[in-house]
């Protein structure tokens, strides 16, 4: 069964029947960063969430798995993030969808980052090569260096 939409009443999030809902959960983001983009694809890793008293993931999605060229959308991806959302639901967990981006693009920036596709960038503006290295993974850090 999937989980009923939420809405809002003054400052709470409610559910169909009035209740108010309070949302405790965790950011999902797993391999989101890199091709394929995907957080994880063992919709199994969610059965523990609700046992732990969670009830909503932050799903990050990421804007160049979406659509890796102007007006052409990767439905692989699209699949993927649809069926984990219907997994999320059928465990009665809320869905936070989170169209993530860090540092813009993972073009710029020394390669570190995520979100942009490349054919996103002003042309005028240097791209790298996506390096996501270990200074990438602390790219704040990184950007020190």
């Amino acid at each position: 069964m999937s989980q009923n939409p939420l809405h809002i009443d003054g400052y709470w999030f409610k559910d169909e029947q009035g209740r108010v809902v309070i949302l405790r959960g965790v950011n999902v983001a797993g391999n989101s960063k890199v091709p394929p983009f995907i957080p994880f694809a063992d919709a199994a890793l969610l059965d523990p969430l609700k046992e732990w008293g969670m009830n909503v993931i932050r799903l990050v999605l990421i804007w160049e798995a979406i659509e890796p060229e102007p007006g052409k959308y990767n439905e692989r991806y699209i699949d993927a993030m649809e069926t984990l959302v219907n997994a999320a639901g059928e465990r009665g967990i809320y869905v936070i969808l989170d169209m993530h981006q860090d540092m813009f693009s993972r073009y710029l920036n020394g390669g570190c980052g995520d979100g942009a596709p490349s054919w996103a960038i002003d042309p005028s503006i240097p791209q790298y090569e996506p390096s996501n290295d270990e200074r990438c993974i602390d790219w704040i850090n990184g950007l020190n260096d």
